[in-house]
């Protein structure tokens, strides 16, 4: 739900289930999760309007996490997260996504990565 407030939510081309109490987090719009354990493995809203500050949310805390497309958004700076905690992340498209600052060197940690795209994100500075 951080996630949802940080990039500013309600806005959002498709928000569905999103915020909604009792609904279960993998029954939300872009959510996937592995069936045995509950656990999120993909987060997918490209060209969804999320918008905000990308930096300011926590999905580096997310272990579990295989696959997260986030491209042709407006992301604001680039996360300066413990990359190296992501040790099941595959597949990162950031691209089209005005992002502000610069490529963390962190993100070279990313034990697991087969597919990083940051391509058409500007590189605004700030």
């Amino acid at each position: 739900e951080n996630f949802y407030n940080v990039m500013n939510g309600p806005q959002w081309d498709n928000d569905k289930g999103w915020g909604i109490a009792n609904l279960h987090h993998c029954n939300w719009f872009g959510v996937s999760c592995d069936y045995i354990t509950g656990c999120v493995t993909g987060l997918a809203l490209p060209i969804n309007n999320v918008e905000g500050n990308l930096a300011q949310t926590s999905l580096d805390s997310i272990e579990t996490l295989q696959r997260l497309d986030l491209g042709s958004n407006q992301l604001g700076a680039m996360p300066q997260w413990d990359y190296w905690r992501m040790t099941h992340l595959t597949h990162l498209n950031l691209s089209g996504s005005r992002l502000t600052g610069s490529i963390p060197p962190t993100i070279a940690y990313l034990p697991s990565i087969n597919n990083l795209d940051l391509s058409e994100t500007d590189w605004v500075k700030k």
